[in-house]
C-alpha cells in the first residue's frame, strides 16, 4: 500500500519521482508519458491546468444535466477557479500533509490524511467553491452570493462526507503520491458537477 512518500523528497514543490504507466494503447501510452513528464519538469503548472481543464469539463456536464444551454462564460469562470484555486490549493495541500504525515506509515498515515482532508481543506474549499459560483459564476455579487453559499454548504459539506473520505482512502492507500492531486481532480469533476447544480442557477435536477 502506498500509505505516504516512503524516502521521498518534496524539493521543488514535487512529490516523488517514479513514473506509473499502467497498461493502454500506444496513443495512450504516449500521452500519458507526456503527462507524467510535465508532472515531473512542472508539478504546479500541469496539476493547475489539470484542475482547470476538468472544472471546465465539470459545468459543460452540469449544463447538460440542468438542460440548460452551454455557456463559455461560464465554462471559462470554472476553468479559471481550477487554475488558480483548486490545482494550486492540492498541490500545497499535499505538500502540507507530505510534511506532516510523511513518516507515518501504514494505515496511522492514511487515517491522518483521510482526517486532515475532511477536517479542514474538504470543508474551506467546498465552501469557497460555492460562494465562487454563487458570486461570480450565477453573477448574484458579493453579499447574495456569499449568503446562498452559506445557507447551500451543510447539505454540500454533508453529502461531501459520504463522498470525499473514500476517495481520500483510496487516494492515500494506494495511488502514488505525485498522482494524488490529478486523481482528486478526477474525483473533483463529478463533485464539481454536484457543486454547481447545487448552488447554480439551473437547479432543476435533485443532486
Amino acid at each position: 500500500q502506498q500509505s505516504g512518500a516512503r524516502g521521498r523528497g518534496t524539493r521543488g514543490g514535487r512529490i516523488g519521482s517514479e513514473r506509473h504507466c499502467p497498461r493502454m494503447p500506444r496513443p495512450a501510452a504516449r500521452l500519458w508519458a507526456a503527462y507524467e513528464r510535465a508532472l515531473d519538469d512542472h508539478p504546479f503548472a500541469t496539476r493547475s491546468a489539470t484542475a482547470a481543464l476538468l472544472a471546465a469539463a465539470s459545468e459543460l456536464t452540469a449544463s447538460t444535466l440542468a438542460r440548460r444551454r452551454r455557456s463559455a462564460r461560464r465554462a471559462a469562470l470554472l476553468a479559471l477557479w481550477g487554475a488558480v484555486w483548486s490545482g494550486p490549493s492540492g498541490h500545497t495541500w499535499q505538500l502540507a500533509l507530505h510534511r506532516a504525515f510523511g513518516r507515518v506509515e501504514g494505515r496511522p498515515g492514511v487515517a491522518a490524511r483521510v482526517a486532515a482532508d475532511a477536517a479542514v481543506y474538504g470543508p474551506a474549499t467546498n465552501l469557497l467553491t460555492l460562494a465562487f459560483i454563487s458570486a461570480v459564476v450565477d453573477r448574484r455579487g458579493m453579499k447574495q452570493g456569499t449568503s446562498a453559499a452559506l445557507a447551500a454548504f451543510p447539505s454540500a459539506q454533508a453529502r461531501a462526507w459520504r463522498v470525499w473520505p473514500a476517495a481520500s482512502v483510496a487516494a492515500y492507500a494506494f495511488v502514488p503520491p505525485r498522482l494524488r492531486t490529478p486523481f482528486f481532480n478526477c474525483v473533483a469533476y463529478g463533485w464539481g458537477v454536484a457543486l454547481i447544480l447545487t448552488g447554480g442557477r439551473g437547479r432543476k435536477k435533485k443532486v
